[in-house]
């Protein structure tokens, strides 16, 4: 375990923008960075990083928290691995305490570290071994992958072995039926047998978006070797294929830089791709993009450029699957190779400067592209001709963005030579058949229920809430009087009970002195807790205009002025708290009260009235009918 004084050092070089920055393209807006966020699907930003505060929060999907939630939310590590991350990324040296890491709780650590001591076994069997050397490495270099590409992507070699992983492995100490479960060995009961599922393969390890390798894959070697030419890592914890892109740790630096993604079929391809300087590449291993690959690439860029293998067949199958891409809002172009050639196998025949020459002439959008290749020999065949524009107006459709639908149906209209008032009615009766899903049986569109009605409970609560806002945001900031403004809200309030819960627990860490400023409510461990304080400075705008106008005035802007915001706040946090007490006692009146009950409760609803006056006097509004709110 890491020591604690090496946690809070590691936390004190955390610059949130940075650290989320590796994980998603950031742009300035104002005081904060803004992305499309990484949690949910949208295609108009509203995930907001503030580096003053040191939180993130989505106003979409409520994602929020400090840099060490986005890491263990969004890459499902560990706090462990988090810290670590962090540390590694900043130089902080760690320090661990000699406790042991209980593995049968925490299975996806156990995970992290046997697939990290395989991939050392791996490549130490590629460069110390004569089995390894001989034809591991002679293959690699037949391919031109030299050590410079080795190393950095981890490529091992399994030995032609039938125990060789899981003897080393046992040897560590580590547990058959642990060993099993990491999906590296296999257990035949039939045969009570073990054996490696990686032998006489060249490994190439599969790194998640931080750099941990989460899974392998093994291309067999030789022909008398059983099985596919391939084999992957099964699904896990920690590994789930259709969420990753092979090559996605090596890319996302310039990914972001060049604004684009090169996506490629297979692994050498990628790896081919870096010997020649363009990095800003990924593998989709063989199969079909998923969305959440998608999603994956577009936190770092909304252009993916798509090269294909010179094959007419499937290339045509993977036409159809492209509509997902641009669905998400990305743009899509299409780079096809010559017939029979992959990126790997062009770079090594022709070499890095005709292949990137080939890049620059032969790049296409998808859309004009698609419309090309669909209906090259159809045009005298009216049936397949329809067919084909109806499945180029699906694809069009699936663009999100209006202006780019607009144009490439002008530019399909001069390709196919067709008027271009019949593409846009065909767009118009798809869209119309999607667009019919939403509607209910009466034809009519469904809405969310939107009830703008508040109880003067929910108005307190979010007057409750602004203070509690302005007290963490600005506790030990000064005022004329010279007390802090902590000092003033806690005296202000001491006699008012607050509602809200979380509230309440605020108030008394201030008043109790084990809270300073905000700071000691990001870092505590109640997550509920942190969520609501990030919820509080986080929020986009501190009121909606709908309930200030049922309020009749506006909540005053803490930032413009504090001292009087924090007057005015308090004050009105008292009004509605004494108009709820007004209320309560009206209800009291309205039952069979004895005489001098009934006198206690005028009284009180006497007094109750002047002090609602004198507050509305000093707020500047006229004291409203009880009776209307």
């Amino acid at each position: 375990m890491i020591k604690n004084n090496t946690i809070e050092i590691v936390k004190n070089h955390i610059r949130i923008e940075e650290i989320i920055g590796d994980f998603v393209s950031l742009k300035k807006k104002g005081n904060n960075l803004w992305a499309n966020c990484p949690f949910h699907n949208e295609r108009t930003p509203s995930f907001s990083v503030s580096p003053n505060k040191g939180i993130y929060k989505c106003f979409g999907c409520d994602a929020k928290g400090d840099a060490i939630n986005f890491l263990m939310e969004l890459e499902g590590m560990t706090f462990v691995d988090a810290i670590k991350y962090i540390a590694k990324r900043y130089g902080v040296e760690i320090e661990e305490d000699n406790e042991k890491v209980d593995f049968n709780k925490n299975e996806k650590e156990f995970l992290y570290i046997i697939y990290d001591l395989a991939k050392e076994y791996f490549k130490n069997n590629l460069y110390n071994t004569d089995e390894g050397k001989q034809i591991c490495l002679k293959y690699l270099e037949n391919r031109n992958i030299d050590k410079k590409f080795i190393d950095k992507f981890d490529i091992g070699f399994s030995l032609n072995d039938w125990e060789g992983f899981y003897n080393f492995a046992k040897h560590k100490g580590y547990s058959k039926d642990k060993l099993i479960n990491t999906g590296l060995i296999i257990h035949k009961e039939e045969r009570n047998r073990i054996y490696d599922r990686f032998r006489s393969r060249v490994i190439f390890p599969i790194h998640n978006v931080y750099g941990k390798v989460i899974a392998f894959a093994g291309r067999k070697l030789s022909e008398h070797i059983e099985g596919p030419k391939y084999i992957n890592s099964p699904e896990s914890l920690i590994f789930h294929k259709s969420n990753i892109l092979y090559g996605i740790y090596h890319a996302k630096k310039s990914l972001k830089e060049e604004n684009n993604c090169f996506l490629v079929e297979g692994y050498t391809d990628v790896i081919s791709l870096h010997s020649i300087n363009i990095s800003n590449v990924v593998a989709s291993g063989g199969t079909s993009l998923t969305e959440n690959q998608i999603k994956l690439i577009s936190r770092f860029t909304k252009n993916v450029t798509i090269i294909f293998d010179g094959d007419d067949a499937g290339i045509l199958a993977s036409l159809r699957s492209i509509d997902i891409i641009l669905n998400q809002g990305l743009n899509v172009k299409i780079v096809v190779l010559p017939k029979g050639e992959d990126p790997d196998s062009f770079i090594r025949s022709k070499g890095s400067k005709d292949f990137k020459t080939y890049l620059q002439d032969n790049t296409k959008d998808f859309i004009t592209y698609k419309a090309n290749i669909l209906t090259q020999n159809i045009k005298n065949d009216p049936v397949k001709r329809a067919e084909a524009i109806s499945d180029i107006m699906k694809s069009i459709l699936a663009i999100p963005d209006r202006i780019k639908r607009t144009i490439f149906i002008k530019e399909c209209s001069k390709i196919l030579e067709i008027n271009e008032d019949v593409l846009v009615n065909e767009y118009n009766q798809i869209n119309d058949n999607i667009v019919s899903s939403n509607f209910n049986e009466n034809n009519k569109l469904r809405l969310p229920n939107k009830n703008l009605n508040l109880k003067i409970e929910d108005i307190i609560k979010i007057l409750e809430k602004e203070i509690v806002s302005m007290l963490l945001k600005y506790s030990n900031q000064k005022l004329s009087s010279d007390l802090t403004l902590k000092e003033y809200i806690l005296n202000e309030i001491e006699e008012i009970q607050f509602f809200d819960h979380n509230c309440k627990i605020i108030i008394e860490e201030f008043r109790n002195q084990n809270a300073a400023d905000i700071n000691y409510f990001l870092n505590i461990e109640n997550i509920e807790l942190k969520n609501y304080v990030i919820d509080l400075i986080a929020t986009k705008n501190e009121m909606s205009n709908n309930w200030e106008d049922r309020l009749g005035h506006h909540i005053t802007k803490e930032e413009n002025n504090l001292e009087n915001s924090a007057y005015k706040n308090i004050l009105k946090l008292k009004l509605y708290t004494i108009r709820k007490l007004i209320i309560e006692n009206q209800e009291f009146l309205k039952t069979e009260l004895k005489s001098d009950e009934l006198q206690e409760r005028l009284n009180i609803h006497s007094y109750l009235k002047s002090k609602e006056k004198d507050i509305s006097q000093k707020l500047g509004i006229v004291a409203l009918d009880i009776h209307k709110i």
